[in-house]
């Protein structure tokens, strides 16, 4: 008869329940899409009609997004028959729950050894408040975090077995890292700069130097054609949200408190085992490249960057340099070690999870009372909505269920607006048949937001007309404007009635 190791019943019993926390809260939160999630939709919509990756058809192409597999695999999803919001959110799903199993076996390399200890880092990841969060949002998080950590189990697979096919898949994999974020490229060359450095005789060889040539060439041309499709050498939101130098104040304020909210105690324990000399040849496979990205986001201004969203996906590894301390200090019971640093892990998260969950249900019902109805309502009003041109800045949800060409105020999905400036005369003269604008109360339209108040100081703003006003949260509304001189204005006015009701 099989016997099973002590520690199996353990694993398997904080397996299930990480995975039952996980799918739990992910349906809590499964009402919750980001508005940003749409853009990626509209693309991938586009692709899937014939249109390009583009955001307006028949127009110039524009890089918009940053997750270019993403997109790929919503617009497989939309061939196949699938609505792109369910595809992205089951694929969410399923990328977190492979996160849980991988993340389980990492931790074993880890450990040196099966024990209760290495389902640790799943039940804690599957805890965090973010993981069911960016899960629900309809974004490539989830994704980009499954590939994240099979890199580096890749990684440490390809050390300790000095197998080329664990060094060809560990290629491959970095490869699809840069094709979902850019930052993917960068953790994969700081990686494989580690390795290089302490396993010479693994990427120092005819066939380590042969795979990194052929993984390397893929790379490069698919950077060739996108920069020849899109006419720039990066994504146009990575402008926007890096404006240039090392360090941008909310960047700091942004890796300062992911650091210290979610990295301190595991830190801790990694000191602790430092001190102690018994630091695993593993343990700087995650903490230079995690470094290295951190270090990058010094410089970006997050914006949309949510629950530590630019960050999350770095969140598994974090967990796992503080595993190596349990061997030969700590007791070797395979209970009081996982059940005593995952307690405390949950009581730092059970402080943060009231203003993740307040701000996920506050952000959920205002998508589905304003940006999405609004979206439909749009769609359903004018006859031939491809022919018609919106302008708002939260251009997400509205386009994408609207149709409409659309300006985009911000200028994620704008060239000239992150390049030259946000430029209201450049706007008007396009004639938008519906201003989609800020406001604070639904009777005026604030003037905190740039675009907004140099919009309506325009002369041209007179020939607009005040629609209707969806409300987003307490302090936000869309106010709705339309041309004068638009049939339509009736019709409409009575959808958003409808709405508001």
């Amino acid at each position: 008869m099989k016997t099973f190791p002590p520690a199996l019943p353990y694993r398997i019993a904080l397996l299930s329940f990480a995975a039952f926390i996980f799918v739990f809260m992910y349906l809590h939160d499964f009402s919750y899409t980001m508005d940003d999630a749409f853009i990626s939709f509209r693309y991938a919509q586009n692709l899937a009609s014939g249109h390009g990756l583009v955001w307006n058809p028949g127009e110039t192409p524009v890089e918009g997004y940053t997750n270019f597999l993403w997109v790929m695999v919503l617009t497989a999803a939309i061939k196949a028959g699938v609505d792109v919001v369910l595809a992205a959110k089951l694929l969410a799903l399923l990328s977190g729950l492979a996160v849980i199993v991988i993340l389980e076996r990492l931790a074993v390399a880890f450990t040196g050894g099966e024990s209760a200890l290495s389902a640790l880092p799943s039940l804690i990841y599957a805890s965090a408040p973010f993981t069911p969060f960016h899960a629900a949002e309809g974004l490539e998080t989830t994704m980009y975090t499954l590939i994240i950590v099979s890199v580096v189990f890749a990684a440490v697979k390809s050390v300790s077995l000095r197998s080329c096919r664990w060094f060809l898949a560990l290629c491959v994999l970095i490869l699809l890292a840069g094709l979902t974020r850019p930052e993917g490229v960068l953790f994969g060359l700081a990686l494989l700069a580690v390795i290089a450095v302490r396993n010479r005789k693994l990427v120092f060889t005819k066939r380590g130097l042969l795979i990194l040539a052929v993984t390397g060439l893929a790379g490069f041309a698919y950077f060739a054609w996108r920069w020849s499709y899109f006419g720039h050498l990066l994504p146009n939101p990575f402008y926007l949200k890096h404006p240039g130098g090392l360090l941008d104040p909310q960047g700091l304020k942004y890796v300062g408190s992911f650091v210290l909210i979610y990295c301190t105690v595991p830190l801790i324990l990694a000191l602790v085992h430092m001190v102690r000399r018994r630091t695993p040849s593993y343990l700087v496979l995650l903490l230079v490249p995690v470094a290295v990205i951190l270090l990058f986001y010094l410089g970006v201004n997050p914006v949309m960057g949510t629950a530590h969203r630019y960050l999350a996906p770095y969140f598994p590894l974090v967990l796992l340099i503080m595993l190596p301390v349990h061997r030969g200090f700590f007791p070797s019971s395979p209970v009081i070690v996982p059940a005593g640093a995952a307690l405390a892990m949950i009581v730092i998260f059970m402080a943060t999870f009231s203003s993740i969950d307040t701000e996920a249900r506050e952000y959920g019902r205002g998508m589905n009372r304003a940006n999405i109805p609004l979206g439909k309502a749009l769609n359903a009003v004018f006859s031939e909505p491809e022919r018609q041109t919106l302008a708002c800045g939260d251009a997400g949800a509205i386009p994408f269920y609207s149709g409409f060409r659309t300006i985009d105020l911000i200028g994620l999905n704008d060239v000239r607006t992150v390049r030259e400036g946000f430029s209201a005369d450049r706007v008007m003269r396009q004639s938008p048949d519906v201003l989609v604008l800020y406001s604070k109360n639904g009777l005026d339209v604030a003037t905190d937001m740039g675009h907004d108040r140099e919009l309506v100081s325009h002369p041209r703003f007179g020939e607009y007309t005040k629609v209707g006003a969806l409300l987003f949260n307490r302090n936000y509304y869309l106010m709705v404007l339309a041309r004068k001189d638009l049939p339509e204005i009736p019709a409409l006015k009575k959808a958003l009635e409808e709405i508001q009701q």
